[in-house]
């Protein structure tokens, strides 16, 4: 796979900032480029994508007919109609690998750290005087690292393992990729 790494600025809640650091894969973001689609957001026809295979061909009639007006109806470069198949065109623009938040207590950075879990590895950067031991052995108990405002590790993150791929998940790519996006311009 032809990629970068890029950080994105994510804002998921008012009490923290976050960086997102992702692994671009250019050929899907050129051909999507290319084709006129950015990020693809509709669950449904994520849901209904998930059942198709890259670049196979699989009969229309091997879907049920709700699937197929879902599969009609989606932007083109998402998936080609070849005779009586349908091929899966669309695959996942970006790889999450890791979240950074920085928020000024541990508590304020929950909602941050549980948006990104079923996702990617993550880290909270804060201040020395929020590191107490009971903070540092919840985020062990969770996997999440803690950073000091200096950059300096203090609770090294688990490492993420992705256990399932999931419709949900892909959706949560698309947006974190809507957000790389829009930072493009």
């Amino acid at each position: 796979m032809n990629s970068s790494v890029e950080q994105i600025p994510f804002k998921p809640t008012r009490a923290t900032c976050a960086q997102v650091r992702v692994r671009v894969d250019l050929h899907e973001h050129e051909r999507r480029r290319d084709v006129g689609i950015g990020a693809v957001t509709n669950q449904r026809l994520l849901d209904v994508l998930m059942s198709l295979p890259i670049g196979l061909g699989v009969p229309v009639d091997a879907i049920d007919e709700g699937s197929r007006r879902v599969v009609r109806r989606a932007p083109d470069g998402t998936v080609a109609e070849v005779g009586t198949e349908f091929v899966r065109l669309l695959r996942r623009p970006i790889m999450i690998e890791s979240v950074l938040a920085t928020a000024g207590t541990w508590r304020a950075a929950q909602p941050a750290i549980s948006y990104f879990a079923p996702h990617c590895e993550r880290t909270v950067r804060l201040t020395l005087s929020e590191v107490e031991p009971l903070v540092s052995a919840e985020a062990e108990h969770l996997g999440v690292g803690i950073e000091s405002m200096d950059g300096d590790l203090l609770v090294a993150p688990r490492p993420f393992v992705t256990r399932r791929f999931t419709s949900y998940g892909w959706w949560f790519t698309e947006t974190v990729y809507e957000e790389w996006l829009a930072g493009q311009h």
